[in-house]
């Protein structure tokens, strides 16, 4: 049976990717403390082999059982999300960025060409459960729900992949600050270069496009195959975008928003979220 981490509310994190798929960090780099409001879910999954039915057996009941592919499903259901957290899971998922404006808060997020990067970037987290703080490594985002509305906090859901558990950690969480959110309220919405307007809500749904039908592909060893090589890319993109917004357009730009919508002509869109500085270790 699939493996339910039911309690897994309390997460130790890093800025920090991995230098290499299996090469996870160290409790030594999980230094950020993290308690989510609804637990994450944690789901072991394997596809397994059996000769039941198989001709020749001269049997039809299993006598020989094996596993072919291991991997881990993470869900974090949508909540309200600290923005340090959420702008990591973020750049994890686009896999670059860009920081610029005050301090370092404004991040600019785009996806690489895939002939640049193949492979999503990953990173290792801590999860106590049940007295147990357990290591998951080469963790990817494999997509990402942002909203908000009106007054409320903004909130993020995420499903990320894993290769495996690692050891208990002996890891001592420093102490919670206080976390930092971002408020529907406080939105702007621009289009093209300078029509801005108020936010009322906002759901953005991203898809990183991670090919799992090739992520076994670079398995060296007999030990590591039924483990994930990498979280490649489809060659072809699958990457995703949604968005929907509701906002209140001041009286001068409402000929101007149905003119963009009208022409066809690709423009930028714009919804900002503060965040701490994502190092390029």
């Amino acid at each position: 049976m699939a493996e339910i981490l039911k309690s897994a509310s309390r997460l130790g994190w890093s800025t920090k990717k991995q230098s290499a798929f299996g090469t996870p960090l160290v409790a030594a780099d999980l230094t950020i403390y993290l308690a989510l409001q609804d637990p994450l879910i944690v789901n072991e999954a394997a596809e397994l082999y059996k000769n039941e039915g198989m001709i020749g057996t001269g049997h039809e009941w299993n006598t020989v059982r094996g596993v072919i592919k291991r991997k881990i499903d993470i869900d974090i259901p949508v909540q309200p999300m600290p923005i340090d957290f959420a702008g990591m899971l973020v750049c994890m998922l686009f896999g670059t960025h860009a920081t610029t404006g005050a301090a370092d808060y404004v991040h600019t997020a785009e996806w690489a060409a895939i002939s640049s990067q193949a492979d999503a970037k990953i990173t290792s987290l801590a999860i106590l459960e049940e007295g147990n703080n357990k290591l998951v490594q080469d963790i990817a985002v494999q997509s990402l729900t942002i909203r908000a509305e009106g007054s409320n906090r903004m909130e993020m859901g995420a499903k990320l992949l894993a290769s495996k558990f690692g050891s208990n950690l002996t890891i001592t969480y420093p102490t919670a600050t206080t976390p930092r959110y971002v408020w529907g309220s406080a939105g702007v919405f621009s289009i093209g270069s300078d029509i801005k307007t108020q936010l009322l809500s906002f759901e953005l749904t991203l898809e990183s496009g991670i090919d799992l039908g090739r992520a076994w592909e670079k398995a060296a060893t007999e030990a590591l195959r039924v483990y994930p090589a990498s979280w490649p890319y489809s060659p072809a993109p699958t990457r995703g975008v949604k968005f929907s917004c509701k906002i209140r357009a001041e009286g001068g730009n409402i000929a101007t928003y149905r003119a963009a919508q009208l022409a066809g002509t690709e423009l930028d869109l714009d919804v900002s979220c503060l965040g701490i500085i994502i190092s390029a270790a």
